[in-house]
């Protein structure tokens, strides 16, 4: 029953990703529309997420609701994965970890700031 009522799922995950929750970030296009989200992986403010959909001109926000200014480092186009570097993030970070072990249907526990990953 555990799986089945997602009110205890979310009450036993909360404290787990409210901490997560501060190194997840907002890629947006101009000042309204959000188009990705990006996750800091370090303490130098280096951030991950989806190349193909990142715009020419972008900004970051973190989960405060700061918009910083970001850039591209680095894009690996055969996993669609861009690496950004944000000024003045905070210096918080998700630890990147390569799992060889995962599993179609894999428990998934997203840390956006609501129920749908772009709000």
């Amino acid at each position: 029953t555990f799986l089945k009522d997602g009110q205890t799922l979310e009450r036993a995950l909360r404290p787990l990703v409210r901490e997560a929750r501060r190194a997840v970030l907002e890629v947006r296009e101009g000042d309204a529309r959000t188009v990705a989200l990006a996750t800091l992986v370090d303490e130098r403010g280096r951030a991950v997420t989806k190349a193909s959909v990142l715009p020419s001109s972008f900004r970051v926000r973190s989960y405060d609701g700061v918009d910083r200014d970001a850039r591209v480092v680095a894009i690996d186009e055969e996993q669609d994965l861009a690496l950004l570097e944000v000024a003045s993030a905070d210096r918080i970070g998700l630890p990147l970890a390569v799992e060889e072990r995962f599993r179609p249907g894999q428990f998934l526990v997203s840390a956006s700031g609501s129920s749908h990953p772009l709000g």
